[in-house]
């Protein structure tokens, strides 16, 4: 977040860093990438009707 500081213009904005590290990206384990994988055969076999149809814009091949 930024700071005013007194020897600067009245308003302006001087980035400062924060003392805390950056935040690590979460990690999600193999159950939790997995849930709901169970419907996906159900679910691309309702679509197949739907992806085998004519292109009807610019859709890459």
């Amino acid at each position: 977040m930024a700071k005013r500081v007194k020897d600067r213009n009245i308003g302006e904005a001087v980035p400062t860093r924060s003392g805390e590290p950056a935040a690590k990206p979460r990690r999600f384990t193999l159950a939790e990438l997995l849930v709901g994988a169970e419907h996906l055969p159900k679910l691309h076999a309702a679509l197949k009707g739907a992806l085998d149809g004519p292109s009807i814009g610019a859709e890459l091949g």
